[in-house]
């Protein structure tokens, strides 16, 4: 007898085992699926007006923005780039170096791929640095996937914009890689303090008809006494590139970048390097998510970049103009595509 019961006892003791076992797998499973809060609200939205749910289900253009690797040790790379004393100093890695020691894994950047297409998402670009991941989808889906509600507001300029209206999340799984998800709202756009026109007077160049001429006031002054517009020769000898130029460095063999949000007017550009050279430089659009390279409010500013380039180094290889919507979503990819 009693050995029949110690028998029904140890059968009891392994049938809890095995059922415990199975309780904490699945217990534990089902905590990798667990909803996690991923990235933050647009700080915007806490000094809008809320004008109530948003209808549009328009179609977003939206992102993952996945974590690096090996933090600690990309700090002190890039203590030790711009260390003059370490033998890493000025040694930059390529896309591809950065993506094998520090870019998310391909094992993960799989992992959010495969989940946004389960989910009726379409991905639309990934980058070399493995950061970023664009993908689209309406604005239903997007609520529905990451459980975040999208309201309209009123900025207090009073600009309208939409917002996700509580921090999105994504299974636990995925959550403890990903930075953010971009693109459910609209809120932030860059700009400029306003520019004042002002008239100057000219003076002949030999190369190119009226151009303006250095000021003559105190302080150096800037265009014909101005004190806060100035023309190539005053910047070359500002920031010692007249000793550059005098050496015969000009920007040969080199390939320049600039990073904009709007677009611009080629012949503005004409104009200034018929004045101040440059002119012979090749120029390359770059044109993202969809921007029309149409140049807006910001198109100054993407100009004063391209001419001040332009002047300071005339016999560039080529100059590269990036370019994408005034948006979160378009300076992340922009970002990601240099």
């Amino acid at each position: 007898m009693r050995y029949k019961y110690t028998i029904f006892l140890v059968i009891l003791l392994l049938g809890t085992f095995f059922i415990s076992g199975h309780f904490f797998h699945s217990t534990k499973a089902a905590g990798q699926f667990a909803p996690m809060d991923v990235g933050d609200l647009p700080p915007l939205i806490m000094v809008s007006q809320l004008l109530g749910s948003d209808h549009a289900n328009r179609t977003l253009q939206m992102s993952v923005g996945l974590k690096v690797r090996n933090q600690d040790q990309l700090n002190t790379l890039l203590h030790d780039l711009y260390n003059p004393s370490s033998p890493r100093y000025h040694q930059f890695l390529s896309v591809d170096e950065f993506a094998q020691q520090f870019g998310p894994t391909t094992d993960q950047q799989q992992a959010v791929k495969d989940y946004l297409t389960q989910q009726g998402f379409s991905v639309t670009r990934t980058y070399p640095n493995h950061l970023l991941i664009d993908f689209s989808g309406r604005e239903s889906l997007a609520e529905q996937v990451f459980g975040v509600t999208i309201n309209d507001y009123k900025s207090p300029p009073g600009r309208d914009f939409f917002a996700n209206a509580n921090v999105p999340t994504l299974p636990a799984y995925l959550a403890s890689y990903v930075n953010f998800i971009g693109g459910l709202d609209n809120a932030n756009q860059f700009y400029h303090p306003p520019v004042t026109s002002q008239n100057y007077s000219s003076s002949t160049n030999p190369n190119a008809g009226n151009c303006p001429s250095a000021g003559q006031g105190g302080g150096g002054g800037g265009i014909s006494g101005s004190q806060v517009a100035y023309i190539p020769s005053q910047f070359a000898r500002a920031y010692n590139y007249d000793g550059l130029h005098s050496a015969g460095l000009q920007g040969e063999g080199q390939t320049v970048g600039v990073f904009e949000l709007d677009g611009y007017s080629l012949s503005d550009v004409k104009a200034y390097t018929q004045c101040f050279g440059g002119g012979n430089v090749p120029i390359q659009n770059v044109v993202l998510d969809g921007f029309n390279g149409q140049p807006g409010a910001g198109a100054v500013e993407v100009e004063l970049d391209m001419e001040l380039i332009l002047s300071m180094a005339p016999k560039l290889s080529k100059l590269i103009v990036y370019e994408a919507p005034n948006t979160t979503q378009g300076y992340n990819d922009e970002f990601a595509r240099i």
